[in-house]
C-alpha cells in the first residue's frame, strides 16, 4: 500500500477503459487510512470529461474520444472509496453542509496510483434520500437498462458481470454500508479549499497518456 494521503490533500480520480483515461477528477482527500479514503469532489471544480469531436458529452461504448474540461455542476459529493470493493458510497451535500441524497456508484475495485485513485464507473447506480428518522435508506436503482446495453455489447467482461451482480444483490438483501454512512456524515463539514486539477496534477503528477498528449488538457485549467 502506498503511504497515506494526508487531510487536504488534492488528488486525482481517474476512471479509466482499458489503461486510457476516460475521464479525471480532481478531489480533496478529507480522511485516510487502511480501510479506505474519503474524498470530495467540490461543485463548480472543473474535470476532464469524455467528449465526442461535436463537443458532446460521452457515455461508456465509443472507441474515440477526447477529455475536455468541464464544471462539476451538481452538489459537492463525498465519497469513500475502500479497497477490493466493486461499488462506492457517496453523500451529495449542500455547502451549507446539509446532506442531499446516498449514492452508491458501482464500479471497478478501485486502486492507488502515483497520481491518486483509479477506478471505471459501471453506469450503475443507486440512489436514496437522507432521512433522518430512517435506519436503512430506501435504495433506487437508476441506469440498468444502460448496463444490461453495455453487458450486451461485450463492453464488459463476465468477470465484471457477475461481480457487480453479486454486489447490487448484496444491497438489496442487507443494509451493509450503517458504518460507511455514519463516517460520509462525520467528514461532510471538513472544508478545505476545492480541489483542482492542475494543483492536483502539481503535486501527485498525470496519468502517463494525459502527460503525452500534444496539448495537455489541463493546460486552460488554472
Amino acid at each position: 500500500m502506498r503511504g497515506a494521503w494526508a487531510e487536504g490533500a488534492q488528488i486525482l480520480l481517474r476512471h479509466a477503459v482499458r489503461g486510457r483515461t476516460w475521464s479525471l477528477v480532481p478531489v480533496t482527500v478529507l480522511g485516510d487510512t487502511p480501510d479506505g479514503a474519503v474524498v470530495r469532489i467540490s461543485a463548480g471544480s472543473h474535470w476532464l470529461a469524455p467528449t465526442a469531436a461535436d463537443g458532446a458529452l460521452l457515455r461508456l461504448g465509443p472507441d474515440r474520444w477526447h477529455l475536455a474540461a468541464r464544471p462539476w455542476t451538481t452538489h459537492d459529493l463525498v465519497y469513500v472509496v475502500e479497497p477490493d470493493r466493486w461499488y462506492a458510497l457517496g453523500l451529495l451535500v449542500l455547502p451549507t453542509g446539509r446532506p442531499v441524497a446516498w449514492y452508491l456508484n458501482f464500479q471497478l475495485p478501485a486502486r492507488r496510483t502515483p497520481w491518486g485513485i483509479d477506478t471505471l464507473d459501471l453506469e450503475l447506480d443507486m440512489t436514496a434520500p437522507v432521512r433522518a428518522a430512517e435506519a436503512v435508506p430506501r435504495w433506487r436503482l437508476k441506469d440498468a437498462p444502460r448496463f444490461r446495453a453495455l453487458v450486451a455489447a461485450g463492453f464488459f467482461s463476465t468477470d465484471q458481470l457477475r461481480h457487480t451482480v453479486a454486489a447490487l444483490r448484496t444491497h438489496r438483501a442487507a443494509d451493509l454500508l450503517a458504518e460507511q454512512r455514519r463516517e460520509l456524515l462525520r467528514h461532510r463539514h471538513r472544508r478545505h479549499p476545492p480541489a483542482g486539477i492542475a494543483a492536483a496534477a502539481r503535486g501527485a503528477g498525470l496519468p502517463p497518456d494525459v502527460r503525452a498528449a500534444p496539448r495537455t488538457p489541463t493546460d486552460a485549467i488554472a
